[in-house]
């Protein structure tokens, strides 16, 4: 659906900016080890580059807006 996101609301985009940053810092809280640690960290990446995408496209839509 990230494709989708110049049709989305910016209140949606930030209302899904504040979702990913709340679980990226509550998975930074979390200490895992072996294969796990592993998982985590793909997650982590996952997330990060989520919350990228989303604030990416909150900006196009300002740049569009001006």
């Amino acid at each position: 659906r990230v494709a989708m996101m110049d049709r989305t609301s910016p209140d949606v985009i930030k209302e899904v900016e504040k979702v990913l940053e709340s679980i990226l810092s509550q998975l930074d809280l979390i200490t895992i080890t072996g294969k796990d640690a592993e998982r985590m960290a793909a997650v982590k990446h996952m997330v990060r580059d989520l919350l990228k995408l989303y604030k990416d496209a909150k900006a196009g839509k300002e740049e569009k807006a001006e």
